[in-house]
Parts: C-alpha cells; structure tokens; sequence
C-alpha cells in the first residue's frame, strides 16, 4: 500500500464528512448533518479520494458502503477527529462550551432508568451537548460499533467482554409483575401479601426473554409448566394490554413503578419476594479511547451519579 503524508491533509472537514457517510450511508444525509450543500460534499468526498487515491466507497441502491479500503482508514480517522474535539475542551472542562454529539447504544430500559431521568440536568449544564440514542444490537456488532466511533457509551446486562472496553457496573434492578389491580391474583395479594408462581398458571404472561443467560428468570419456570407465554421486550406497551385483561407482565421495577403510579389506578405491581424476583445489573461501558475523554467523562459521572442515588421503591420521573 502506498504511503500517505497526512501532513499535506488540511480538510479536516473532509475527514468528518467520510466518518459521517461511513454512519448514515448517503452522501445527502452526511451532507446534512455537516451542514454543507450537495455540491459542497461532492467537491469534499472526491478530494479525500483523490488525497487517499482511492474510491473509499462502492455504491448500492441503498447509498454508499465503505470498501475494504475505507474500513481501514475509519479507527484511525475517527482517532485524529477525537482527538481534535478534545483539543478544543481546555483543561479546566466547561460543559457549557461543549458542542458535540454522544452516541449511545442501550435497551428499552436501560435508556428509561439511567438516561431519560437525568436528561434535563445534561441539557442544562450542557445546551450545546446533542445525543443519539439507539438499541443495541445482539449479533456482536457493538464491539466494531467502538471500535470504529460509532458508539460512545453502552448500556446492557451483559456487555463484551473483550480487551479494550471499561466496563462499569451500576445498581442491582429487579423484575416485578405487572398486573390489573382488578386482576384475582393483584386483589388477593393485597389482602393477604402471600404470592406463589403457581397462582399463574392458567393467565397469559407477557416475558421480555426467552433467554436462560445471566440471572434467574421466573417466568421460564413458568412456560415450562404450560402456561401461555408471549415474548416481547415492549414492556410499556403490553401494559395497554395488561390493563385491560387478565394477562401478566414480567417488568423492570423502575418501568413497573412509573406505569402502576401513572395509570390512575388500573395497574399494580407484585414485587417477589427471594430469589424469584430476578435481579440483573445493568452495565455502563465504553472503548479505552475514549476513558480521558472530558465530555465522556463528565456523561458518564452523570450516569453513575443518577445510578447510585436511585429509589427504586418510588417512580423515576
């Protein structure tokens, strides 16, 4: 491979533009977010080309994908801009000055328990701050996620556990059940506190996983049994469902406390006692590149605050 001079690279605007295509896919939607016309990105996308000698992209019906070429430049891209950004953060940190962009990669629950409640208060201390939230995905791509920058932080039970990523662990949550409050079990339960599993049996339970990884899940001990089991991780929205039936819901005790204090009444919660309530830590975790990062650390005191001072027992927002 011919060897490249970056000092004779001066556009720097041209390195962000091929980290935003590589992101969104399209040149128009890169253009965008760089606040630059078509034509300007045009111009831009055929200097670094001509710079990297190279066409860095091949094109498909959905837009423009990296070649191998460009998948290789990217870590190292993404390094120089980081690196920028933190130049332009002077050593005693301002929130207040920073104009930038934290990309988060979490589940329904994770963002509804650690990111929704201190929204207000990262905006206040930080109106230029602009966040990207996204789920995180299954089929291991969070590690390249990292790696590459598209990713800044992680929120999930069960991180990678591979060399190069911190990783955090904030409080221990637990799994409640969500039911009518004109549900037989909900009324029974609440004149007398006694609940068993097997009191469940002939209702539909609504379960956010069928995984058997990581903690104990009492809702499997159940399907094994027989009973009728639907699977979705869209714990706030089966509640329309639960409200008005029958049925069950397996829910994370903040969601479950924030749905039975907001649904005047129609929802309560069942919280289990011993080891059938299914407690899990969630985990706070990022790339090593990114742990001397002053915005990233500041995001992430933020976070690990919250966590810690949590009550679980009381809605989160």
């Amino acid at each position: 491979m011919e060897s490249i001079d970056i000092r004779r690279l001066e556009n720097i605007s041209g390195l962000r533009l091929l980290r935003s295509i590589c992101r969104l896919g399209t040149l128009s939607a890169a253009a965008e977010e760089q606040k630059l016309s078509i034509s300007a990105a045009s111009h831009q996308l055929a200097v670094m080309k001509d710079f990297f000698k190279d066409e860095l992209f091949q094109r498909s019906g959905r837009g423009l994908i990296p070649n191998s070429r460009m998948g290789d430049l990217l870590p190292r891209i993404i390094q120089v801009l980081d690196g920028l950004d933190a130049l332009n953060e002077d050593e005693s940190f301002d929130p207040g000055k920073v104009k930038r962009q934290m990309r988060i990669l979490c589940y329904g629950v994770g963002y509804f328990t650690f990111i929704l409640p201190i929204l207000s208060e990262l905006f206040a201390e930080a109106p230029g701050l602009h966040l990207s939230i996204n789920f995180y995905p299954k089929d291991g791509k969070a590690v390249e996620f990292f790696k590459n920058g598209f990713a800044d932080f992680g929120l999930n039970p069960i991180p990678p556990t591979v060399q190069g990523i911190h990783i955090h662990p904030l409080t221990t949550l637990k799994y409640v059940l969500l039911l009518s409050s004109t549900h037989p079990i909900y009324r029974r339960w609440k004149e007398s506190h006694r609940f068993q599993l097997n009191w469940l049996l002939p209702y539909t339970q609504f379960i956010p996983s069928s995984s058997k990884i990581g903690y104990y899940r009492p809702w499997l001990q159940l399907a094994e049994q027989g009973m009728r089991t639907i699977e979705s991780p869209f714990f706030h929205t089966n509640s329309f469902y639960i409200e008005g039936s029958n049925a069950v819901g397996w829910i994370p005790e903040p969601s479950g406390r924030y749905l039975e204090a907001n649904s005047g009444g129609r929802l309560g919660v069942i919280s289990l006692p011993g080891e059938k309530k299914g407690e899990f830590v969630p985990k706070l975790f990022w790339h090593e590149r990114l742990e001397n990062d002053p915005l990233h650390q500041w995001v992430r005191s933020k976070i690990i605050s919250h966590a810690s001072s949590m009550d679980l027992s009381k809605p989160l927002l």
